[in-house]
């Protein structure tokens, strides 16, 4: 008996046409998704970024008309801080024709593509850097595209092994609008985290198929999560893709052991493959991120600084929000939110105060939540899974088990924060994979309960009565149906009354919300059990509600809207700083760390300012070491806040980095001593800020004929705070080396340090020109920094370490043009390299797919001679 080809080859292409139209509905119920989460912000011209960070925080914006208008929640202030600034900055220079490789305006000058987190290349914004959209239309639609490839990926993932297109739109829905991935939304914490199920959807085939088209779409999944620039998210994904693939290595291996050894290297050897192109294709950001980091203080820290400190300092301390440290009144907390994220109130209602805002300082770092309906569905799987799911619902319970014990601080899980790759990682970002887990989960019990339900219905001949609602025909409804029901129940009220009970202060909304979603969910269900014509139909869309409705909601709250003009608004003050401030910096003075500031770091970005601030995770080193110093910090405990504040009027400091301006805000107590110092003198004056100019500060670039040579950064700063050391006259110079005749290359006969002409000032590009009667040392007071090249009229010269954390080039007598050009270290290799990986991706995916069309036309032409 023969086979029928003909029947063969229309059943393939119904099975194609159908998985088409399959994913091209699933991706339009996440462009919905998106675009009801949005329409706030598109119907009343609402932002989602949290205006209160900046009305609330920056004394600079106060008395703005529209400021009762401000909300937000402040728990997510890099949105406005670090997010929104490099947007507006990623546009401008592409609109000018450039990539923006080089910040000059905070921190001294950072490289700002190797900055990763700036998020230049990530797939959500880049369609709309080359776009007429305004910054804050790339950054609200970047969350429209989290939001819809994150769930069609899921969706991908999830139909790979075998879940039906109900439940794998359930688990869908609730890993894109899970706690995590809302509360970072717009971070490039969900921009990478997005990718992981599309990554695994190419592995998964890869394990099935020997099609080499999983392999470079895969890469191109790996190479993208890069480009989203989260270090930290990239390791944790790559956690993942090993014990993944390990997973499918050894249960769907073939059972015939010389099989098996083949399987094995082909399926390891294959996702090796996919990780090195993906890598090549992210070379451009892969390769100035790394040296940026290394150069930096950020892998000597860790995940966090606390690393820093011994083991045995860190186990005994108290130390909130941090997971080595042996704190059990937070795992009880982080287990409470998982279950009830407003247990313990939250930013937006501001009801997080007294002891709840001593128990959960940080309530995004807590977000876990999934919702109850999830929670029931998770159940299920666990406990009634079919044979087909028992190994990805073990694998995947075994993750979501682990997950939460590094959660809750489990004792005997501490010590994974000191193996690497977590040491390197914020454990706090384990909820994303612990969410994806249960998502995965969910999407399994959803399809068990439907399958229950199914055979159930079939059974039943005639309509139910009233009298015996959980039988028909002696046919009892499934257990894993009861149990979906009652821990449906169980999850969403309980935590409500819990709540209620232990803080009265909880919102009668939230409690009225819950029940409102659960007696949704029941009438839902009831009808449809009484209804003559009942069918599965009734149930789905009961359960979709239960799920969706929870998620939506606190993902609604958790990003409330206002006014876009409310968004940095430009005031007198800032005006005046661009009119006098030209190259000089800028700073505001602080002995401690207030609520409120002027100019937030990193906004001086928006307004072309250059600040000596910034708000960042990395940065230059040397620059780093600088600021240590006057911060009055003396081990690597470097925290945000303390960005922000000064340990005492670093005044020689001050005027070497060029600050000529202290911004402060009016009711800021160190308006006293600023106004008694002799070297400062009050100019502007309005009802929110005062600020003063420094009469002292040095040229932004000069020429000093005396140098004392040190052999590193550390000496440098030392030379620097001797009391003996004029920078009027002298610089100092950093050569590891200290050859004898670098002193030669400067004319002692000069005395006091003599100011060089900027002529041109560009972000990548600087000339100087010199005029001076003695050989000297030219100081350009910008951060010295690898890929940085300077050329004396055209001949290239060694870019010297100067002045601690400046660049140092010598000069002959006389006049001179000094060109500084910046490109990254090895940025020409890496693109060249990423052309080449995208070429070899291309080449083969082309082959693959011609591979595939001759199989097709095989089967079509065998199909008609039958």
């Amino acid at each position: 008996m023969g086979i029928n080809f003909k029947k063969a080859y229309t059943l393939h292409l119904r099975l194609v046409e159908s998985v088409k139209n399959e994913f091209f509905i699933a991706l339009l119920v996440f462009i919905l998704i998106g675009n009801v989460f949005l329409l706030p912000s598109i119907l009343n011209k609402k932002t989602i970024l949290p205006t209160n960070v900046i009305i609330g925080l920056d004394s600079i914006y106060k008395g703005n008309e529209l400021q009762e208008q401000v909300s937000g929640n402040s728990l997510l202030s890099d949105l406005t801080q670090y997010v929104y600034p490099s947007i507006v900055f990623t546009k401008e220079r592409i609109d000018s024709g450039q990539l923006p490789m080089w910040n000059p305006y905070t921190m001294n000058g950072a490289p700002f593509i190797a900055n990763g987190q700036s998020s230049v290349f990530d797939f959500t914004k880049i369609i709309g850097y080359f776009s007429r959209l305004d910054a804050q239309e790339i950054f609200e639609s970047s969350l429209l595209f989290v939001i819809i490839f994150g769930g069609f990926f899921m969706y991908l993932f999830l139909r790979a092994f075998s879940v039906e297109t109900f439940g794998a739109l359930i688990g869908s829905v609730i890993f894109v609008l899970s706690g995590p991935m809302t509360a970072w939304l717009g971070y490039p914490l969900s921009s990478a985290f997005l990718w992981l199920p599309f990554i695994l959807w190419n592995i998964n085939n890869i394990s099935t198929s020997r099609r080499v088209r999983w392999i470079v779409i895969g890469a191109i999944g790996v190479a993208a999560q890069f480009y989203s620039g989260q270090p930290q998210m990239s390791l944790l994904i790559f956690c993942i893709i090993a014990i993944f693939t390990l997973f499918l290595a050894y249960f769907q291996s073939p059972s015939v052991i010389k099989e098996r050894a083949h399987y094995y290297f082909r399926l390891v050897s294959s996702v090796i493959i996919m990780i090195i192109l993906g890598l090549s294709m992210a070379a451009p950001q892969v390769i100035p991120t790394v040296e940026y980091i290394v150069q930096s203080e950020a892998l000597e820290q860790g995940r966090d600084p606390y690393l820093s400190l011994s083991t045995e300092t860190v186990n005994v301390a108290e130390i909130p929000e941090k997971h080595n440290a042996k704190d059990r009144r937070s795992g009880l907390a982080n287990f409470l939110v998982l279950l009830y994220p407003d247990f313990f109130g939250n930013p937006v209602s501001n009801s997080m105060v007294g002891v709840r805002s001593q128990i959960i300082l940080n309530n995004n770092e807590r977000a876990g939540f999934i919702g109850a309906s999830a929670t029931a569905l998770a159940i299920v799987a666990v406990l009634f899974s079919k044979r087909k799911f028992s190994k990805y619902r073990t694998f995947w319970f075994l993750v979501a088990v682990f997950c939460l014990l590094i959660i809750v601080n489990f004792s005997f899980i501490g010590f994974i924060g000191y193996v690497f790759p977590f040491s390197k990682i914020k454990l706090e970002r384990i909820r994303f994979v612990f969410v994806f887990s249960l998502a995965i989960l969910a999407a399994i019990g959803a399809d068990v309960m439907m399958e229950e339900v199914k055979k159930y219905l079939s059974n039943i001949k005639h309509h139910q009565p009233l009298s015996r609602p959980f039988y028909s025909n002696n046919i009892p409804i499934p257990p894993a149906t009861i149990l979906a029901y009652l821990s449906i129940l169980v999850t969403l009220i309980l935590p409500a009354l819990w709540g209620y009970i232990v803080f009265t202060e909880v919102l009668m909304r939230d409690i009225l919300w819950i029940f409102f979603v659960a007696l949704l969910f029941i009438c839902t269900v009831i009808i449809g059990i009484f209804h003559s014509k009942f069918n599965t139909f009734y149930i789905k869309a009961g359960l979709f509600m239960a799920v969706i409705a929870p998620l939506f909601y606190y993902a609604m709250i958790l990003h409330p809207r206002s006014s876009r003009e409310l968004v940095y608004p430009k005031t007198n003050a800032l005006e005046f700083l661009q009119d006098h401030a030209g190259l000089y910096r800028f700073t505001s003075f602080k002995y401690k760390y207030y609520p409120t500031t002027a100019v937030i770091p990193n906004s001086s970005t928006i307004w072309h300012l250059q600040d000596i601030r910034g708000y960042d995770p990395l940065a230059p080193g040397r620059y780093q070491i600088l600021q240590k110093h006057i911060r009055g910090i003396e081990n690597n405990l470097v925290v945000a806040d303390q960005r922000w504040y000064y340990a005492f009027f670093a005044g020689d400091a001050f005027r070497l980095m060029g600050v000529k301006y202290f911004v402060q805000s009016k009711n800021d107590l160190e308006n006293i001593e600023l106004r008694q110092r002799s070297d400062l003198s009050l100019v502007y004056s309005d009802d929110s800020v005062n600020i003063y100019e420094n009469k002292s500060v040095l040229p932004r670039a000069f020429i000093a004929y005396n140098i004392q040579l040190v052999r590193s950064p550390e000496e440098a700063l030392s030379t620097f705070t001797a009391s003996q050391f004029n920078e009027d006259k002298t610089a100092i110079l950093e050569d590891k080396q200290m050859p004898a005749d670098l002193l030669n290359k400067v004319d002692a006969s000069g005395d006091l340090i003599s100011a060089a002409n900027i002529t041109e000032y560009q972000n990548e590009k600087v000339k100087i020109a010199t005029d001076s009667q003695y050989d000297g040392l030219l100081v350009l007071t910008d951060s010295y920094y690898p890929g940085w090249r300077a050329y004396v009229d055209g001949k290239e010269q060694k870019i010297y370490p100067a002045n601690i954390a400046f660049r140092g080039v010598f000069v002959p007598k006389g006049k001179h043009i000094v060109t500084f050009i910046y490109t990254p270290t090895f940025w020409t290799a890496s693109v060249i390299f990423a052309i080449l990986a995208l070429t070899v991706v291309m080449v083969l995916l082309i082959l693959d797919l011609l591979g595939s069309k001759s199989i097709n036309k095989s089967l079509h032409s065998n199909a008609i001679s039958q």
